[in-house]
């Protein structure tokens, strides 16, 4: 009995060694191959982070969120020494929105799903009883009914918005934004009018429909990810707008669609110049997938930055007309997408819309004048203001998403001589100039954050020692 006692023990601590040692090779093996899939972003990358992307659009509260870096009162730049300011917003969901200057010194905020804000010169934040009419609650209401409608409400946004000044104290306000019209999902162009007082701002109920951005349903998943969508006037009767594709691109993976971004009927990828008075939509360029900023330079020149897929985000130069673009759709000038990029797939691989010999190439298309590999996300732009910042004279500032940065690109001759990271530490949606001379960054964690030109450098001390940061400390220029 005692011989059967021992040999039953001894086996029982073999299977306990040989089971620990098997669970232990488990870890090992299991660990290594996450690295490697992290690494190599191979199977299952793109699966869990599809899939997580889609639980934290239905679910945002899902997954904890990465602590908020503290931003420095000061940044040293490379020419400059920038003060901060800081104001958060009344917490909002989603992602998008949009900044736009107003004169006196106020800013004009839209958050993602259509609350309209104004800060004042001394930080007040105030809010409009009025919002972009993008019929939120609706939408809301039919998912819960119809789960099978997979359009993420995350994605479901405002994407910019556009003052015309008619007097001091009158302008007509634009907006880019989706709207649920009881079936699916537009893209949509609205527009009221908007009053300067003494007190603050008021804005008018009447919104009218100026532009739906054509094909009329756009309910799938993440639409609102690749919107685009950005303003900017072109003279006093029209405004241009570039509209993203909204994911209708033939890319193969969770989103099987159709390519409509070649097809001339469709505005999905493209830059619309549309006449104020009617909304008579005219397609100027075409091949655009996620378009975010858009800016003149001082020569009248069109810029837009634009997020590619996995690597190959582009600064654009737009050209059409007689400007020698790519004739590609509708014999409009083409920038390639979703044909050509320096990109590739998310998670690794030549997607089925780009022959297998272009891949990371730009072949016959409008070529971008810079792309950034590995991706930053662009999103706002503006050109400098040199009488604020005379060193960065026409220099472009664009924010970035996933480079928590702002990007200075120093140009000559439409070709970008270098690009200085400005590290800030926030997810950055929109930039701005302010009148007195501040940078406004809307940030996509409801804070917009001020930028002015530093004087904490400005003394005797630093100017004798030639100091950089010392260097154009006289009062602005007005």
């Amino acid at each position: 009995m005692k011989d059967h006692k021992k040999f039953l023990s001894r086996l029982l601590k073999k299977s306990s060694l040989l089971w620990a040692g098997a669970a232990f090779a488990f870890i090992m093996a299991t660990f290594t191959a996450g690295v490697y899939v992290a690494q190599y972003k191979i199977f299952p990358y793109a699966f869990v982070r599809n899939l997580k992307n889609s639980l934290w659009e239905a679910y945002p509260g899902l997954f904890p969120q990465t602590p908020e870096t503290i931003i420095p009162e000061t940044i040293l730049t490379h020419l400059y020494a920038l003060d901060t300011e800081l104001i958060p917003l009344e917490e909002f969901t989603g992602t998008g929105g949009a900044i736009e200057s107003l004169s006196r010194g106020d800013l004009l905020i839209a958050t993602p799903h259509g609350r309209i804000a104004r800060i004042a010169p001394n930080g007040e934040v105030s809010y409009s009883n009025q919002k972009v009419p993008m019929n939120k609650s609706g939408l809301e209401a039919y998912i819960r009914e119809h789960p099978e409608f997979i359009i993420g409400i995350n994605g479901f946004r405002v994407a910019d918005i556009l003052l015309k000044e008619h007097s001091p104290e009158r302008f007509q306000l634009f907006a880019s934004h989706h709207y649920f019209d009881g079936k699916g999902v537009r893209f949509r162009l609205s527009t009221t009018l908007l009053l300067r007082e003494e007190a603050g701002v008021t804005i008018l109920p009447r919104w009218e429909t100026l532009f739906d951005a054509q094909p009329l349903s756009l309910n799938f998943r993440q639409s609102g990810n690749q919107a685009g969508g950005k303003m900017l006037m072109d003279g006093n009767e029209h405004l241009l707008i570039i509209i993203g594709d909204h994911g209708k691109d033939g890319w193969e993976g969770i989103r099987e669609m159709p390519n409509l971004v070649d097809n001339p009927d469709f505005h999905l990828g493209k830059l619309i110049r549309i006449e104020i008075s009617t909304g008579k939509a005219e397609t100027l360029t075409s091949g655009h997938r996620c378009p975010q900023g858009l800016a003149r330079d001082k020569n009248g020149r069109l810029w837009a930055t634009e997020n590619g897929p996995q690597g190959g985000d582009e600064l654009n130069l737009l050209k059409w007309g007689g400007g020698g673009g790519f004739e590609g759709v509708g014999g409009k000038a083409d920038y390639g997408w979703p044909h050509v990029s320096y990109g590739i797939r998310y998670g690794g691989g030549i997607p089925n819309t780009i022959a297998k010999n272009l891949a990371g190439q730009h072949e016959g298309f409008q070529r971008p004048v810079f792309a950034w590999v590995p991706a930053i996300a662009p999103a706002g732009i503006v050109v400098n203001e040199a009488r604020w910042f005379p060193l960065w004279k026409d220099d472009f500032l664009i924010a970035a998403l996933r480079g928590k940065s702002i990007y200075r690109c120093r140009l000559h001759n439409e070709q970008v001589q270098y690009v200085e990271k400005i590290k800030i530490g926030k997810r950055l949606r929109d930039i701005e100039w302010m009148p007195d001379g501040r940078i406004a960054l809307l940030g996509d964690k409801s804070e917009v954050l001020f930028l002015s030109r530093s004087t904490k450098y400005c003394t005797d001390e630093y100017r004798k020692m030639r100091h950089v940061y010392a260097v154009d400390c006289d009062p602005y220029e007005k």
